[in-house]
């Protein structure tokens, strides 16, 4: 469990810029939580570098001018709705990475009936200007599980339509 998503997410998006990681399955597994995501065409499931101690894999795009778009899934124990959890980390997020920018947040829904909530950033981590989407989920044992979308900002919106798609197919059975 995690602290606080934000951290986390803008630090992998930073590390995954430079770290060489060997390809696997397109699929996301995770039986603490049933999870069952499938990633994006053109995006391939990794195991992290494990100096980012993640629980779960991520998943990568093609390299663009030195930055790896990525997706990174944390979870963390929080009593209220995901919505209160998204006000919280933006609050958060903007007090320790003054740069960022709140763009959007919204309603998300799986087509198995997960309500979640959508959140957009733009960030500036290391010089490097970030768009970053984070789907958050409740879990039936207590966590919200958040999958942060970083991409660099030219090429954030070429992502949103393949990875709303790709949320909305998720399977949370715990």
């Amino acid at each position: 469990m995690r602290q606080s998503f934000i951290p986390v997410s803008v630090a992998a998006s930073v590390v995954l810029a430079s770290t060489g990681v060997a390809f696997a399955q397109g699929q996301i597994r995770s039986e603490k939580v049933g999870l069952t995501f499938s990633v994006p065409t053109g995006w391939r499931v990794v195991d992290a570098p494990a100096n980012m101690k993640l629980d779960y894999q991520i998943a990568v795009a093609a390299l663009h001018k030195g930055s790896m778009p990525n997706i990174v899934i944390t979870d963390e124990t929080f009593s209220g709705t995901t919505d209160q959890y998204a006000d919280f980390s933006v609050r958060h997020m903007s007090k320790s990475i003054p740069e960022s920018k709140f763009i959007d947040k919204s309603k998300f829904q799986t087509k198995g009936g997960i309500s979640g909530t959508k959140v957009v950033m733009r960030n500036t981590v290391q010089g490097q200007a970030l768009r970053q989407v984070f789907y958050l989920f409740p879990t039936k044992t207590g966590l919200i599980l958040t999958f942060t979308v970083s991409s660099p900002v030219e090429q954030g919106l070429k992502y949103d339509k393949a990875m709303d798609a790709a949320m909305r197919d998720l399977i949370l059975k715990k």
